[in-house]
């Protein structure tokens, strides 16, 4: 399910993104500052997979995937990881446009 999600859910908002950077200017006339743009590319980059990278390795581990929690189980260290890219990922988008 983690391949699944990544390239189609994330395949498009990176594609939206794109568009947005591209197109921004010829809407608005104004530039956006290119340094902000790089750095919410990459945090929203390694946000992202820090989400679904450990999802696809608990899939590897044939871990069901619907649990009320995870405390009990060996699995929390990947748990963590994916809140610590989710929080990471919602934190990339702030600054722009400048």
């Amino acid at each position: 399910m983690a391949h699944f999600h990544i390239v189609m859910g994330m395949g498009s908002v990176f594609g939206i993104l794109a568009g947005l950077y591209h197109w921004f200017p010829k809407l608005f006339g104004r530039m956006m500052n290119e340094r902000l743009g790089r750095w919410h590319f990459w945090l929203t980059f390694v946000g992202v997979y820090g989400i679904f990278f450990p999802m696809h390795y608990l899939g590897f581990l044939n871990v069901p995937r619907r649990y009320y929690g995870f405390s009990g189980y060996r699995f929390y260290p990947a748990r963590c990881a994916d809140h610590s890219g989710d929080y990471l990922r919602c934190r990339a988008p702030c600054g722009q446009p400048s």
